[in-house]
């Protein structure tokens, strides 16, 4: 109950304004008041999942602080706790789905955030629907 108050001192930019923003009955739910700053501040799966996909070594990191940043990313993008095995395995199985498109394609499908294989799918297909007819016409 108590963090909430422990952590607004703290906020600064879109996060203060996002709290700022919210009714006092909202204002006093951690979780809401948490999903909320995250939404605002753009953090999402995606951040993470593009996070652990450029990670790089540098001079001077140690093995075991590389590693232990990559499995906190995995399961920040992940999230397994909130996740049954077949919805991961989706989640993985898409992701390499949209990294074996081309790039234009893969940027287009991003940019909509599907939440299925499905939906990822679709988008693609209308995108390559389009730019054929636009190349017709041009």
């Amino acid at each position: 109950d108590q963090w909430v108050v422990r952590l607004v001192p703290y906020l600064t930019g879109k996060a203060q304004i996002a709290y700022g923003n919210l009714d006092p009955a909202q204002a006093t739910d951690y979780d809401y008041v948490k999903r909320t700053i995250l939404r605002r501040c753009d953090i999402c799966g995606e951040m993470y999942w593009q996070r652990f996909r450029t990670l790089q070594y540098k001079h001077g990191d140690q093995p075991r602080d590389i590693y232990i940043r990559l499995k906190d990313l995995f399961y920040k993008w992940i999230q397994p706790e909130r996740k049954t095995v077949y919805e991961l395995a989706e989640r993985m199985i898409m992701e390499q789905f949209l990294q074996v498109l081309p790039e234009d394609v893969q940027v287009w499908v991003r940019e909509h955030r599907p939440e299925s294989g499905e939906r990822a799918i679709a988008l693609a297909e209308d995108y390559q629907l389009a730019r054929r007819t636009t190349i017709k016409k041009g």
